[in-house]
């Protein structure tokens, strides 16, 4: 099935600024970039306003800042990852050359999520192998101590095949069974919170998208627009992804 493509036109601002900006100056610069932004929002509500700046120290970092502080503070602590990845970009030296968006992004991450899509799947059948082994195991003890009791334990009644030393073998079946039942908390805890089928999808849906771009990278070239496209969709897979990381890390305890 063919993505859905937004065809909004984008209202683009474009950011170029000094470096060596007056700390003075700065509160009063961030404050008029806002004013800009909300009053652009404002005028021109069904359109999306997308800021491209190359993030360098100084005014182009500023407005960066100035537009990542008009989201809510809930929209803020979500995507926290932003703010690092700014710094982090901030701080890593200039690219010395071009590169062609399909070879270094477009097919890279299709790669990529066609190998995470192969791995995950493996790991939902690998979990669901264990679940199945953990559940015939815990029915198989608990029928053989059933059946020790009624045969052979005496606890309940007279004993039809007495053994000796019947208590050794009571606390042996004990033993097993308890440690069987905390290998299988311990198992849904770890597969229950990672929500394979989750990861699943979610790459699967991610390998479509970047097939789709690669096609139309190739049919369209290189365009403005298809490299916001992969931006926006770009940010908003780790948004959801560092989401996951936090809300469904995995529970080994008892």
């Amino acid at each position: 099935m063919p993505m859905k493509e937004d065809n909004r036109i984008p209202i683009v601002v474009g950011v170029t600024g000094h470096r060596a900006l007056r700390p003075q100056d700065e509160e009063a610069l961030r404050a008029a970039v806002s004013a800009e932004l909300k009053k652009l929002t404002a005028q021109y509500p069904r359109s999306p306003v997308v800021m491209l700046t190359s993030l360098a120290e100084g005014g182009d970092l500023l407005c960066a800042e100035a537009a990542t502080e008009l989201l809510t503070w809930t929209q803020r602590e979500e995507t926290a990852w932003i703010a690092l990845a700014l710094s982090a970009l901030a701080a890593a030296p200039a690219p010395t050359a071009a590169h062609e968006i399909g070879a270094c992004w477009v097919e890279d991450q299709r790669r990529y999520h066609e190998s995470a899509l192969a791995r995950s799947g493996h790991d939902c059948a690998v979990s669901g192998r264990v679940v199945r082994a953990s559940l015939i195991l815990s029915v198989t003890l608990y029928c053989a101590a059933a059946a020790f009791e009624l045969c052979c334990g005496g606890a309940l009644c007279p004993a039809l095949l007495p053994v000796g030393n019947a208590e050794a073998y009571r606390t042996a079946l004990k033993i097993a069974l308890g440690l069987l039942s905390a290998v299988t908390l311990l198992i849904a805890g770890y597969y229950g919170r990672l929500s394979l089928s989750r990861v699943s999808g979610d790459h699967r849906k991610m390998e479509r998208f970047y097939a789709a771009m690669s096609a139309r990278l190739a049919r369209c070239g290189q365009t403005e627009a298809l490299l916001t496209l992969l931006a926006r969709e770009e940010l908003i897979e780790n948004g959801n992804w560092c989401s996951y990381q936090r809300d469904n890390a995995p529970d080994l305890s008892i």
